[in-house]
């Protein structure tokens, strides 16, 4: 192959390694993978739960989670406004639920569903006491 003679086939069945020899090698293997589920994958378990209580505390510091009860009126504040006199916020909107990940789903007040899930960020709670002019 590739201008190179090839090797003769040698058959090896016949050949019997003494199993002395190999013994030692299995045990060694074993006592390695022992050292590994015993010292090893505890130690990084531990140490990346430290890491995650680490993140989960700083993250904690530096973001304020409302949570809003379900029932309650919110405003969904605007992410873009074309004017400085436009309203920042829009609603009253009572929230349905509260999903898995934190979002809410929003009713207007004619009872028809929002279809955009919001985030705690973009909502603001809104007074229920009627305002008196």
């Amino acid at each position: 192959m590739y201008a190179r003679k090839l090797n003769d086939f040698k058959d090896y069945r016949g050949i019997e390694l003494p199993i002395s020899s190999l013994k030692p090698e299995n045990d060694e293997i074993i006592q390695k993978i022992k050292d590994m589920s015993e010292i090893v994958l505890p130690g990084i378990a531990r140490r990346i739960q430290q890491i995650r209580e680490a993140s989960q505390k700083k993250f904690d510091k530096t973001h304020k989670i409302i949570d809003y009860p379900v029932g309650s009126l919110v405003s969904i504040r605007k992410p873009t406004r074309t004017t400085q006199l436009e309203a920042k916020l829009t609603g009253p909107f009572k929230i349905v639920r509260k999903n898995k990940g934190g979002a809410y789903t929003l009713q207007h007040r004619d009872g028809e569903l929002l279809t955009k899930t919001y985030p705690p960020s973009a909502l603001k709670s809104v007074s229920e006491d009627p305002v008196i002019s």
